[in-house]
C-alpha cells in the first residue's frame, strides 16, 4: 500500500491532517462509516536491554544502503527511532520532535536514524516536507522490524507495519535503551531519550579510557 493509500485510511478513520498533507489527499467520502477498531496484535519475540542489536542493512532516501555497523562506526550510540507510516499526524509530530531536539542529542554525542516501512521515495517526500536532518531508512521488505520483535501486525487495514518504538545502540552493538509502544498513538517521552543517551554515551567514554 502506498503512502497515500495509507493516508486516505487515516483520514477516515477521523485524523485531522496538517494542509499540506491535505493537498495530497483531494478526495474524501464522509458517508462510509470509519473504520472500526485499531486491530492491534503483537509480536512478542522483542529485543531486549543487554541484547546484542540485530543488524541491517536498509536503503536511504537517495537509494544508499546504510548498515547498522556504519552507524556504529561512527563511535557513537545510535539512536534508531521505528514509525509506523510516513505523514501520518503521530509520527510526523513525532519526528518533528526529534529534529527540533537534534542539538540536545548531538550535544549527548547520538546519531538518530529513523526507520519505517515505507519506501524510499516516500520517505523522500516526507523527510523534505518536514526539513528532518537526519537519515529516514526503508525497511520496505519488513526484515529489520521482525528481527527487533516489533511487527504491529495490522492498523486500520494495513498489515506489518513497525510499531512506534525507540532502541538506543551502545557502541558494542547491544541495546542499551528501549521504549516499545503497543499503541501507535503514544508518544515516547522524549525527555527520556535524551536522558539516556548522555548517560549511554558517557558509560562509553568511560568504558574507552
Amino acid at each position: 500500500m502506498t503512502c497515500y493509500a495509507r493516508l486516505f485510511l487515516l483520514e477516515r478513520s477521523g485524523f485531522v491532517f496538517t494542509p499540506l498533507i491535505k493537498t495530497i489527499i483531494t478526495q474524501k467520502n464522509n458517508n462510509e462509516p470509519p473504520i472500526p477498531s485499531w486491530g492491534l496484535e503483537v509480536n512478542n519475540k522483542m529485543v531486549d536491554i543487554g541484547d546484542k542489536a540485530p543488524k541491517f542493512e536498509l536503503l536511504d532516501t537517495d537509494l544508499n544502503k546504510v548498515s547498522l555497523d556504519q552507524l556504529l562506526s561512527q563511535g557513537k550510540p545510535v539512536i534508531l527511532v521505528f514509525f509506523p507510516a510516513a505523514f501520518s499526524p503521530v509520527c510526523t509530530k513525532e519526528l518533528c520532535a526529534f529534529r527540533d531536539k537534534m542539538a540536545l542529542l548531538e550535544k549527548a554525542n547520538a546519531t538518530v536514524v529513523g526507520i519505517s516501512t515505507d519506501s524510499p521515495w516516500c520517505l523522500k517526500q516526507f523527510q523534505a516536507a518536514n526539513r528532518l536532518g537526519f537519515p529516514l531508512l526503508s525497511d520496505y521488505n519488513r526484515e529489520t522490524i521482525e528481527a527487533y520483535g516489533i511487527v504491529l501486525e495490522e492498523l486500520l487495514g494495513m498489515k506489518k507495519l513497525a510499531k512506534r518504538a525507540v532502541f538506543i545502540v551502545d557502541t558494542t552493538g547491544t541495546i542499551a535503551w528501549k521504549w516499545v509502544s503497543d499503541d501507535p498513538r503514544v508518544e515516547p517521552d522524549y525527555d527520556q531519550v535524551i536522558k539516556a543517551a548522555e548517560r549511554i554515551a558517557r558509560q562509553a567514554t568511560h568504558s574507552s579510557c
